[in-house]
């Protein structure tokens, strides 16, 4: 994304959308998963504002159609069997 900010791609890639409205998908391909992130637009658009956290920022319309697509139920925890963690980018326990 910072690469796509700082080229200015983004604003082209919008307008280009707008002018020619010829797809009915939408899809980022920036993921391990590229396959999975292909989306209808009438699930994305016109965004919805949300709150996180301390501020407010636009999600997609379909918000948890696309969140099901893409993790199942993801509302319930997978069993602790299944959970995967992530590599810490700096781990400190403090003083024992």
């Amino acid at each position: 994304l910072y690469i796509l900010k700082r080229t200015n791609f983004v604003p082209i890639i919008k307008s280009e959308y707008k002018a020619k409205k010829t797809t009915k998908r939408i899809g980022f391909f920036c993921d391990p998963r590229p396959d999975n992130n292909i989306f209808a637009l009438e699930d994305v658009y016109p965004l919805r504002m949300e709150k996180f956290e301390d501020m407010t920022i636009p999600f997609p319309k379909e918000l948890e159609k696309l969140l099901t697509i893409y993790y199942g139920d993801f509302m319930q925890l997978p069993p602790e069997e299944k959970r995967k963690t992530h590599y810490p980018d700096e781990l400190d326990f403090g003083k024992y």
